[in-house]
């Protein structure tokens, strides 16, 4: 949709568009530095919504219970595995879109899977 410019050097700094951004989440598996996910506060009165990048192995499921965690990689809560994207197109990086209690909003950035016992 053009939202994200980044200029004439590469090493800029991108620049975001909001007035052109229409949350498609085609920037979360494009961006090279995998920095780049999509939040929604109001999913739910209770839950929101975090689609992030994921480039590990094994892939969630749909309906895995999973952590997530801040950026330090500490867990914050549990969370339910909503989406599982992993199209050609996005070359071999998944978008994983998570529900988990509003309270973490703002400290949710990633995943770590629950081992099952």
């Amino acid at each position: 949709s053009g939202a994200i410019t980044i200029g004439e050097s590469i090493t800029n700094l991108p620049r975001m568009d909001f007035k052109k951004c229409i949350a498609c989440g085609m920037c979360i598996p494009a961006c090279p530095g995998l920095a780049i996910y999509i939040k929604d506060y109001n999913y739910s009165d209770t839950k929101a919504l975090l689609s992030f990048p994921y480039e590990y192995y094994p892939l969630p499921k749909v309906n895995d219970i999973v952590q997530a965690v801040d950026r330090h990689g500490h867990s914050l809560c549990t969370a339910k595995v909503l989406k599982v994207r992993n199209p050609k197109s996005n070359d071999h990086t998944a978008v994983i879109t998570i529900e988990y209690p509003k309270e973490f909003f703002e400290e949710a950035v990633n995943i770590k899977l629950v081992k099952s016992t």
